[in-house]
């Protein structure tokens, strides 16, 4: 009995010794389990706030400013609710914006109108057992990247074409004016007044002001890239002519211009009010003027090397081919230049090398659109119908790519 006694004894110090061994062993497993749990629910957490910043920050790409605040408005809400995972995200380093064109990292590159935010977020995650072991917390870091396709937002009203990066290209002076249609600019757009209204997309590259209030951007306001014109007429596209003169020049009042398919060796000059010209091609090889108000064009196509003016008020002009009314080929500050108000011009005013100005209120472009290497209106209550092109709106779809 007393050596059995002594074997139990011995049974009983071996398992002591096994558990004082042991336990570090277990309490490490129990460490290990339980903390790598709080770890996969933490990147859980991060993932899903990260990936509904990204999707608030690609519905706002149309408004660049507003980018930071969907990021900043989803992350704040998450640290409110839940302050035990709180997450960081760094507005100048974690947010990251890939315009049309640009390589996104896992994506590709991406096509025309398309643009895409990737944000970065990170999240401190305290240890509960591996304290024991000297190990407080780590920080987890993970990425979303949302992507925003655009959808339709209608033909261009007003389109200019000129891409220097300090340059204004599209300047609207004055209030009211109602854009039916989208306003493209390669560089930087200006309106100036209040109460404008534009049916589609308000495009601009490398800049935009908008000063005035009551302003009404229907399609959104999207950071676009330089693109070529909507349409590319070129002279030798409209004609033929059956009559050669060497000039035109009109002076008085009431008159009506010679008909048909011209080509005009010089200039043509009307001087006078209350002139009519109907059903006629003028394909003018200098420059073209018309003095006075009331003038009446009525199926009527003016393509002119030089430059085209008209001055005073109530001019009507409607196209006679192509859907052009005015083309001027002129590299110039005032390649078409209208002054006077109540003007009214159906079709396309076309001026690819040079400044087109609208100078005069309540002008009226239907069914037609303003394209030119510079564009500015001056005057209030303006009207434009838009004909050319597809912009691409702001009002598209979100997704997570990545």
């Amino acid at each position: 009995m007393v050596w059995h006694g002594k074997r139990l004894a011995q049974r009983e110090g071996n398992v002591s010794v096994i558990v004082v061994i042991a336990l570090p062993i277990l309490l490490g497993i129990a460490a290990l389990t339980i903390d790598i749990g709080r770890l996969a629910l933490g990147a859980g957490h991060l993932q899903n706030v990260v990936d509904a910043a990204g999707l608030a920050a690609a519905a706002e790409v149309g408004n660049p400013s507003e980018v930071i605040s969907g990021v900043t408005e989803i992350v704040g809400a998450n640290n409110e609710q839940t302050p035990s995972w709180a997450v960081n995200v760094d507005d100048g380093e974690d947010i990251t914006l890939y315009s049309s064109g640009e390589e996104v990292p896992g994506h590709g590159t991406l096509a025309a109108g398309e643009q895409a935010v990737e944000v970065t977020g990170h999240l401190e995650v305290e240890y509960t057992f591996a304290k024991i072991f000297g190990l407080e917390s780590t920080q987890l870091t993970r990425s979303a990247t949302a992507i925003h396709r655009p959808g339709s937002g209608g033909p261009y009203a007003v389109f200019a074409g000129e891409s220097s990066p300090s340059q204004t290209v599209i300047t609207n002076n004055g209030s009211s004016a109602y854009i039916d249609g989208s306003v493209h600019g390669n560089s930087k757009v200006r309106f100036n007044g209040s109460n404008h209204t534009v049916t589609g997309v308000f495009e601009y590259v490398n800049d935009y002001t908008l000063n005035g209030s009551g302003h009404d951007i229907q399609g959104g306001i999207v950071e676009s890239t330089v693109m070529s014109y909507p349409i590319d007429f070129t002279w030798d596209q409209f004609g033929p002519t059956d009559t050669t003169l060497s000039d035109i020049r009109i002076n008085g009042s009431g008159q009506t211009l010679p008909s048909g398919t011209i080509h005009v060796l010089g200039d043509i000059t009307v001087n006078g009010s209350g002139h009519f010209a109907q059903n006629s091609l003028y394909m003018v090889e200098g420059k073209v003027t018309f003095n006075g108000s009331n003038h009446t064009l009525q199926n009527v196509t003016i393509v002119a090397k030089g430059k085209i003016t008209f001055n005073g008020a109530c001019q009507e002009v409607t196209p006679y081919q192509n859907d052009v009314a005015l083309m001027s080929l002129a590299d110039s500050s005032s390649a078409i230049t209208w002054n006077g108000s109540h003007q009214t011009a159906e079709g396309i005013i076309f001026a690819p090398n040079g400044k087109l100005t609208y100078n005069g209120s309540n002008g009226y472009v239907q069914h037609g659109s303003l394209v030119a290497h510079t564009i500015t209106i001056n005057g209030s209550g303006f009207t434009i119908e838009g004909t050319v092109g597809e912009a691409t709106s702001a009002d598209g779809s979100v997704a997570l790519i990545r």
